[in-house]
């Protein structure tokens, strides 16, 4: 009566667990899977998706870091013309804004070019880049979110007519473009400015994505667990499974 009683527990066990977790569309089973084949293939798939991640959040930020960096150069070259008694930009230029979203995208390409050149030399590398990555920088990548949201609302709010951006699409930078024709193109500006403020606003949506890639590892890692745990249960025998 034992016997019986502890296979049918084990068998009622295993079914739970074929039901409840699968590989991808194909379900666990201990002759297809093996569980050091598993957190491999595991590994291939998140360093994968933490290099898709890194190569977005990269791309994103040299996008921001390019135009930004042309804005800025292009007031620095044009701030003392003057015609018609006045220069292309306000008289009190803000600088802060534009200032500030090009060290925050200079950092983020910096972190982001180190990760990847990891990959490049060898996974073990990379693997070590991405362990300070999580371990302190899994903290520093909530504030890193947290620093590309206030980034981007600063950056909107700073848009109040003084700074580069909010100056480029005001009425007044419009009126007097016919005279600073050939020296300053207001409309390119004024959209550069729109489109950085998108881009600051996906560089934390890629960064949540990265995170989320470890959601997923904890789970999968739950389910190596329960495995190993079923093997081991398994290759006992219905003798010892009562004791185990």
């Amino acid at each position: 009566m034992m016997y019986q009683g502890d296979r049918g527990t084990l068998e009622r066990s295993t079914q739970r667990l074929e039901r409840s977790n699968q590989v991808g569309d194909r379900p666990f089973s201990p002759s297809n899977l093996s569980a050091s084949e598993f957190p491999q293939n595991l590994k291939t798939k998140i360093r994968i998706l933490r290099l898709i991640s890194r190569v977005l959040g990269t791309v994103l930020a040299g996008a921001t870091l390019y135009l930004e960096s042309r804005t800025i150069y292009t007031y620095a070259t044009t701030h003392t013309i003057k015609r018609n008694n006045r220069g292309p930009w306000a008289r009190k230029t803000s600088l802060w804004p534009s200032i500030m979203l090009l060290a925050a995208s200079g950092i983020s390409v910096i972190i982001g070019l180190l990760t990847m050149a990891a990959y490049t030399r060898s996974i073990r590398a990379a693997n070590n880049v991405n362990f300070y990555e999580t371990i302190i920088t899994n903290t520093i990548e909530v504030a890193h979110i947290l620093s590309w949201i206030v980034v981007a609302v600063l950056y909107r709010t700073g848009k109040t007519g003084h700074d580069l951006w909010g100056w480029a699409c005001s009425p007044l930078a419009k009126k007097i473009e016919p005279s600073f024709d050939g020296v300053v193109d207001f409309a390119t500006i004024c959209r550069r400015g729109t489109t950085n403020w998108s881009l600051a606003l996906a560089s934390p949506a890629v960064t949540i994505f990265n995170l989320c890639i470890w959601v997923v590892v904890i789970q999968r890692m739950r389910y190596i667990k329960a495995q190993e745990k079923l093997e081991k249960q398994l290759a006992l025998g219905p003798e010892e499974v009562g004791d185990f």
